[in-house]
């Protein structure tokens, strides 16, 4: 479960076709929850603990691709790539605080007035410690999001 802040500046159009927009986030709360295996036979049942923990981090490297970008409605794709530093190992007790995330992405940005909007959007984010632990546990997650923004134009 994050909570991310956007930044997003166009650099790339081509006329009323689309527009590129490089767009980093900062995930200033994240949270996570996962089962912990039995110590014994590594197994996960329904009667597992459930561990939690949270954490921060930003995706420095980030893109949008919006479709029609002059038009009250825009459909969009979006990547991202990032960090999320955890306050405790995740996924597994060999595992790391520190994860790499990736992410894909598809929705729609509605604008409903000239400086404000609100998107709709799905997105795919894989966290992985990509090997710099003992064990690489990752987990993928699936995320329908809810987005308000608000635009400050240069000269107003």
């Amino acid at each position: 479960m994050p909570v991310e802040i956007q930044y997003s500046y166009e650099f790339l159009r081509h006329n009323q076709s689309w527009s590129l927009r490089y767009s980093p986030e900062i995930t200033p709360y994240a949270r996570i929850s996962w089962l912990q295996p039995d110590a014994l036979t590594n197994v996960v049942s329904r009667d597992s603990p459930r561990l939690h923990t949270s954490g921060a981090g930003a995706s420095p490297v980030g893109f949008r691709l919006s479709l029609r970008p002059m038009s009250p409605l825009q459909p969009f794709l979006s990547t991202n790539g990032g960090f999320i530093y955890f306050r405790n190992r995740v996924l597994s007790p060999q595992g790391s605080q520190f994860m790499y995330t990736i992410d894909f992405g598809t929705g729609v940005t509605i604008y409903q007035r000239r400086k404000q909007s609100i998107t709709i959007g799905y997105r795919y984010q894989h966290l992985s410690n990509a090997n710099i632990s003992f064990h690489n546990p990752g987990t993928d997650a699936n995320t329908f999001y809810f987005g308000i923004s608000r635009f400050l134009n240069k000269g107003e």
